[in-house]
């Protein structure tokens, strides 16, 4: 940030839809967000000297005034794909052209399910768009030529209260390779979809996965993909999606010689071996970008470790344990606010 208070665009804006695609060079970024109640699309070029071009674009179709606070709009992870949605407006998918910043080839599809509010996120290999729409999530093939018939129903909420409802509203894909999901009311969960890249049911929805130590009011990071490439000869080469951390689900039953309790973790949490260790171990917290936020050597001669929380924010991070080099166990942890 080298400047601040300077007007790139003075207009009015669709409400909560901004977002971002890396350039065709793999550095630069594309920026755009849409007008308000048009099918007008505002994009503009940013490099590491600033802004370096704005540009508008009509395509599509117009936007209603129900549909502008309720809604989401998403690139896919390799940047092929522009996609936007409310309940009101329907289901848009755009071509991005990650050279020139250009939509072209729009799609529309009509969800009339009487939702109001609703979301959308793309698997990480870019091949399944995924649409909360409040009461129900739908799973669309993007390599399909018609999109709009590989509907398919992957979730439809099951009346659960903390202590609202906790209906299905914006999504994010996740340094994990996860996609959450989150509601609009004031809840303290999140559902999640756990094999994003698999069809249909084989994806794996579940509904209220993680429970939140607070209560949150719509609140969901919204990240660009930071891991997508330069084009390889004109191809959207799909990034890979490696989990910052490996979760308790792929850890080997051969490995799991380690545990990791209380969790919530109330201020501090401790990792307890089968074995006195030999060698020195080492355990490592991380936020949801995969950045370390704690890191502590586990000496050798002892089994059990205390670690302290003191500094770390409550929320949802993820934890490594590492023994003679090796990961030995792995998976989310919930830091409550108080010992």
């Amino acid at each position: 940030m080298i400047v601040k208070n300077v007007p790139v665009i003075s207009d009015s804006l669709g409400m909560g839809q901004l977002t971002a695609a890396k350039h065709a060079n793999g550095i630069d970024w594309w920026v755009m967000v849409p007008q308000y109640l048009t099918n007008e699309y505002y994009t503009f070029l940013l490099s590491e000297d600033g802004i370096q071009a704005v540009f508008e674009q009509q395509i599509g179709r117009e936007t209603v005034l129900e549909g502008e606070a309720g809604g989401q709009a998403v690139f896919s992870p390799n940047g092929r794909f522009y996609i936007r949605y409310t309940p009101a407006d329907g289901l848009f998918i755009f071509d991005f052209n990650r050279l020139t910043g250009l939509l072209s080839e729009f799609r529309y599809i009509d969800i009339d399910d009487g939702a109001f509010i609703g979301g959308v996120a793309v698997s990480p290999n870019s091949r399944y768009l995924y649409v909360c729409s409040e009461d129900f999530v739908y799973q669309f093939d993007l390599h399909e030529d018609n999109i709009a018939s590989s509907q398919i129903t992957v979730g439809e909420y099951d009346g659960y209260l903390s202590p609202f409802p906790t209906k299905f509203y914006n999504a994010q894909l996740a340094p994990d390779c996860r996609i959450y999901i989150n509601s609009f009311a004031t809840v303290n969960i999140l559902h999640v979809i756990h094999n994003p890249d698999e069809p249909g049911l084989a994806c794996n929805f579940e509904q209220h996965a993680v429970q939140l130590p607070f209560n949150h009011l719509r609140s969901l990071p919204h990240f660009p993909n930071y891991r997508l490439g330069p084009l390889v000869e004109g191809e959207n080469p799909p990034p890979p999606c490696e989990p910052v951390v490996s979760s308790e689900e792929e850890v080997p039953l051969s490995l799991q010689k380690a545990y990791v309790f209380p969790n919530p973790a109330p201020g501090y949490f401790k990792v307890v071996f089968e074995e006195a260790l030999r060698r020195p171990g080492r355990v490592v917290l991380y936020n949801g970008l995969g950045q370390v936020v704690l890191e502590e050597v586990l000496e050798t001669g002892s089994r059990e470790f205390r670690i302290e929380l003191s500094g770390v924010a409550p929320g949802l991070y993820f934890y490594s344990v590492f023994r003679e080099g090796e990961v030995v166990k792995g998976g989310k942890l919930v830091v409550g606010g108080g010992r």
